[in-house]
């Protein structure tokens, strides 16, 4: 007869060896198993090979897209697509897993941009010290309120430290001071 251990229960070195078994979405989907094991994530990151990270804001709407390597793959490049939306009593956070198929969450008394930032700053943490292939931000200046685009651009360049490492840096905005905000929190030996 086996006895079971429960995953948490596990010792450290062999959940840390679990986690880099896993691809950056798996990570995520044992986040929401329990506190517990949200705690020990956010504790001991696993490291993930994200090549670009691509982040829009549009009207009460911010939708962030990533490319990154499977657990098991060093060619071929995943997606992750989340679309974060204001709603009556919070917001929204979407998983775009297709053009027909979106798996959404109800977030209640959140606010879409704290969210984002959030799950932003978790992203970075899993980044480790590789560099990025690429790095997009459109503030969505035409389509947002100047105030939300301010603000998320700010919660951004707040969490570029240390330096992020990135190979291109495409940044959409008319507001040269959150520009150089941004420029200046990334590492410039890296830039192409």
């Amino acid at each position: 007869m086996t006895s079971e251990t429960p995953l948490i229960d596990l010792p450290e070195d062999a959940m840390r060896h679990i986690l880099e078994k896993c691809d950056f979405h798996a990570v995520q989907s044992l986040r929401k198993t329990s506190p517990n094991l949200r705690r020990f994530i956010t504790e001991n990151p696993p490291k993930s090979v994200i090549s670009n990270v691509s982040v829009g804001v549009h009207n009460k709407t911010i939708i962030l897209k990533l490319a990154y390597k499977g657990a098991n793959s060093a060619d071929d490049d995943f997606q992750l697509h989340v679309e974060y939306q204001h709603y009556k009593h919070g917001c929204t956070a979407h998983l775009v897993k297709s053009l027909t198929e979106k798996t959404e969450k109800v977030l209640l008394g959140e606010s879409y941009v704290e969210v984002f930032t959030s799950d932003f700053i978790s992203l970075l943490g899993y980044h480790g010290g590789n560099s990025l292939d690429q790095l997009f931000v459109d503030s969505g200046e035409v389509h947002t309120l100047p105030r939300i685009t301010e603000k998320v651009l700010g919660k951004i360049a707040e969490q570029l430290t240390p330096a992020l490492k990135v190979k291109k840096v495409h940044i959409i905005s008319s507001d040269e001071e959150k520009i150089v905000n941004m420029l200046d929190k990334l590492e410039p030996d890296y830039l192409e």
